[in-house]
């Protein structure tokens, strides 16, 4: 019997050093996926009662650097992570918090991820 093809080999042989699963974990019943693009996108991906939500965060590399630190990773996921947070709760009618709560949950992310708290469009 021959064996099947592994897509998983496939995919991963055509986005190597492009795509890269950082963080991949429920949260309220609904598993949410943080990926990076190209070392400088960051994206959530959450799945909400069988329907697809994501949003991206660019990121700026420091001039000179070809990668952002550890540390800088960890701050991005932080924030993609209470971003989708924030949406699973919202779509789900859990919110716990009131918006500006987590308006502000967010923007607590986002400056821990940009060190000055000044987001980059």
């Amino acid at each position: 019997m021959k064996k099947p093809v592994d897509i998983n080999a496939l995919a991963r042989k055509a986005t190597k050093g492009r795509v890269k699963l950082l963080h991949a974990m429920p949260y309220l019943g609904c598993m949410v996926y943080v990926l990076e693009f190209d070392k400088e996108i960051f994206t959530y991906h959450a799945i909400i009662n069988n329907q697809m939500y994501f949003s991206f965060i660019e990121g700026q590399l420091p001039v000179g650097k070809k990668r952002f630190t550890t540390e800088q990773i960890k701050n991005y996921v932080g924030l993609a992570l209470a971003s989708a947070h924030a949406t699973i709760e919202t779509v789900l009618g859990k919110n716990k918090k009131s918006e500006q709560a987590l308006g502000e949950t967010i923007i607590k992310a986002g400056e821990a991820a940009f060190g000055d708290g000044k987001a980059v469009n």
